[in-house]
């Protein structure tokens, strides 16, 4: 977490204020076991891939020397960054859009909290049907336990989910 000022409030209680985005990159998350590994060093070289790549599985080597591996292309990093400082007021779901067009520093303007969404509430049966809005809020539904928001891209996949 990255904020630009800590104020001592109580013994081991800290207020944080002006809370960043996620910095230089998405919101790293769990590896399941097994997932490939990659060092990344001065060597690497960004594959070109177009739109049209996009579920064909694509065979990679690294060195000629290396076994092909075949793998889907599913171009994640151009989904959506998960949405933020997600709250409810006054029954309203509100949050906050993030992305890399998104400014990473204070002295900077805010970018514009604009974009299409998805919401679908938890009744206590699980989420239910989604419901896209054109604004960075929603109603909060009467008995729900829980919410959840996801950017949709303008390729109209639907981006990381994050829960309230």
């Amino acid at each position: 977490m990255q904020f630009e000022r800590a104020d001592l409030i109580a013994p081991d209680t800290w207020r944080l204020t002006r809370l960043l985005r996620g910095q230089r990159g998405s919101v790293p998350g769990d590896a399941a076991i097994g997932a490939r590994l990659v060092m990344l060093d001065a060597a690497v070289a960004r594959a070109r891939l177009g739109g049209e790549a996009y579920g064909a599985e694509l065979v990679w080597q690294a060195r000629a020397d290396d076994i092909p591996q075949t793998a889907m292309f599913e171009d994640r990093a151009g989904l959506p960054w998960p949405v933020t400082h997600l709250r409810v007021q006054d029954g309203q779901l509100s949050w906050t859009r993030r992305g890399s067009d998104v400014p990473e520093s204070w002295a900077m303007p805010e970018a514009e909290n604009v974009g299409r969404f998805a919401v679908a509430f938890d009744m206590g049966a699980g989420f239910g049907a989604q419901t896209v809005v054109e604004a960075p809020f929603a109603d909060w539904v009467e008995g729900a336990n829980a919410a959840r928001v996801a950017e949709i891209g303008p390729d109209g996949r639907t981006g990381f989910w994050t829960v309230i």
